[in-house]
This record gives C-alpha cells, sequence and structure tokens, in this order.
C-alpha cells in the first residue's frame, strides 16, 4: 500500500484553483447560457419531392437496391421468371439484359380436370385426378359412369379402363376424347348416358364462359392506377389521354425521349412510369411493345419475337 507524507497531505490540501493560459473563454460549453431549442420544420411538397429523388438516385440507395435485389434472387430463384419458360430454355438475355425467347411462347396455364361419378341413381364429386386414380385401385369405380366437367355423356367405368395409363398425369388423352366423342354421337344409341337433361345442361352453361363487355380505351385509362399514383407521387398532372397520344405509335426509346419534355423528369423515372403504362393499358401503344409489355423484335424474313422487358 502506498502512503503519503504528511508534508504531501499539507500541500494538496493549500492547492488553490488556477485557470490554464490557454482556456478558451469563447466555447459555448464553457458559457453558462442556455441555448434555446430549435426544431425542424417539416418538407413542403417541392422540397419532399427533391428529397425523394436524391434519395432514390443517391449512390448508397442504388448499391443497397442491388444487394436487395441480388438476396432476394438467392432465396428466391423462380419469383421473377415464369418456370415453364426456365424449364424449356427457349429464350437468352442480349446485350440490354433483357430476355429474349424465340418464336414467341405464350403463356400456358394447364386446368385441372374435374370427374364426376353417378352410381345407384346418386352424383358424387367433383374429384381431381389423383381421388379418380385412388379411387381406381381400391376399386371403388365398379359399376359406375364416370365423365369429365368437359364433356357432356358419362361413360362405363369398364370401358374407361381401356384407356392407356387411365387416370394419370400421362394418360392417352386422344384416345380419351375420341371414346367421349363418339359415346356423344351416339347418345340416343347408347346405354351408357345419362339420364339427368338437367343437370347436364346447368354443367355445360357453367362451362361457358361468361360474355365480357369489350373496354373501351377510356375504360382501360381509368384501369392504369399504378400509373396514376406515379404521377401523383410526383405532383403530376398530366392526363393519361395525353400520354397515349403523345407516344401512339413510336418506340419505347422514342417515347422515353419525348415524355421527358412532358414531365420534365428524368429519364429513370420516365422509364418506370412508360413501363407501368405500357403493361397496365391493354392495347398496343408503341410499335416495338405489345399489348402485353413484352419487346416486340422484327428481323426481316423472320417471325415476332418477344422479349420480357
Amino acid at each position: 500500500m502506498f502512503y503519503y507524507t504528511e508534508d504531501q497531505m499539507m500541500s494538496f490540501l493549500t492547492l488553490k484553483e488556477e485557470r490554464p493560459e490557454d482556456f478558451d473563454t469563447a466555447n459555448p460549453f464553457y458559457s453558462l447560457d442556455t441555448l434555446s431549442l430549435k426544431v425542424l420544420s417539416a418538407f413542403d411538397e417541392r422540397e419532399q419531392a427533391i428529397y425523394e429523388e436524391k434519395r432514390l438516385n443517391s449512390g448508397i440507395s442504388t448499391v443497397r437496391k442491388t444487394h436487395v435485389a441480388k438476396r432476394r434472387e438467392k432465396e428466391h430463384p423462380d419469383a421473377l421468371w415464369d418456370i415453364k419458360i426456365k424449364e424449356r430454355n427457349e429464350g437468352f438475355f442480349d446485350s440490354q439484359g433483357n430476355y429474349i425467347i424465340e418464336g414467341g411462347v405464350e403463356h400456358e396455364y394447364e386446368e385441372e380436370v374435374c370427374w364426376l361419378i353417378k352410381k345407384g341413381g346418386c352424383m358424387q364429386g367433383p374429384f381431381n385426378q389423383k381421388e379418380m386414380y385412388d379411387m381406381h385401385e381400391r376399386g371403388d369405380l365398379i359399376e359406375s359412369l364416370i365423365r369429365r366437367d368437359v364433356d357432356k355423356v358419362f361413360m362405363e367405368y369398364e370401358k374407361l379402363k381401356s384407356v392407356p395409363r387411365i387416370f394419370t398425369s400421362n394418360m392417352d388423352e386422344h384416345a380419351l376424347n375420341e371414346m367421349f366423342s363418339n359415346a356423344h354421337l351416339h347418345k340416343k344409341e347408347g346405354a351408357a348416358v345419362t339420364d339427368m337433361p338437367f343437370y347436364d345442361t346447368c354443367t355445360h352453361m357453367a362451362d361457358e364462359p361468361p360474355h365480357e363487355k369489350k373496354k373501351t380505351l377510356a375504360d382501360r385509362l381509368e384501369d392504369c392506377t399504378r400509373t396514376r399514383n406515379l404521377l401523383k407521387k410526383r405532383n403530376l398532372t398530366i392526363r393519361l389521354y395525353d400520354i397515349f397520344v403523345c407516344i401512339k405509335g413510336m418506340k419505347k426509346d422514342a417515347a422515353v425521349e419525348k415524355m421527358r419534355g412532358i414531365t420534365g423528369l428524368c429519364m429513370a423515372d420516365n422509364a418506370e412510369l412508360l413501363d407501368s403504362f405500357l403493361e397496365e393499358v391493354g392495347v398496343q401503344v408503341c410499335k416495338d411493345v405489345d399489348k402485353d409489355g413484352f419487346y416486340i423484335k422484327i428481323p426481316s424474313g423472320k417471325r415476332n419475337v418477344k422479349a420480357r422487358r
């Protein structure tokens, strides 16, 4: 343990407060006067628009968006692209990053077939293909009449068993369709037909798509809610009809340049606004973009080639 002497203790008690020679008395921390608090006021519409544009176009924001997009692509690799198009491997990326689909492949959506069963005067169903296969394996379909929701007559189960790989994903659809078509042509002569005409009529009417009223240009422009929200976010009061008339029949790049003189926005904002408008309007506006928002590349002597933006 360290001990102080008596003289050292007395010297400590006799110390006096002294200021250093280089003490800055102008420093605000030395002043005894309290400073008034300042509260920042909210941005007005113009200042808010300038702040948002700088925030979106800043380098830090661009890097953050890139990292978020890459992470989302790693976590969900099939979220941004049609799985069928990727499995077919019928396209490629061009120099601008657009996904080109050779041959104009259209989006195909497979509809599940539903089956109806009539046994002992009772109607059962609808059943999907897996349920039908399970009942086929258990033998629950013996002495029953079966039809699909798209057919008009019932067929005996014993006749349907002759179709190769019945109730499976790779069954012979051609043989099945031909069998139901022949049964419908000989409906009055065949024995395995339905005795419920009212049910057949209702089913047939339910299968028919409802009559849709043809949309006018005003209706289509009214449905462009995302485009109108983008215009409202940027404090623009431009009518969508004026944009439609202005860029009608132009190429997309020329349309972006044309909109730059109308909206006063940067190229990136005009491109985003035009992409949203071309996707929502539902009709072909630019000659190199179709009504669904796909690029149309028309080489000489070849068919049209569509590409995803």
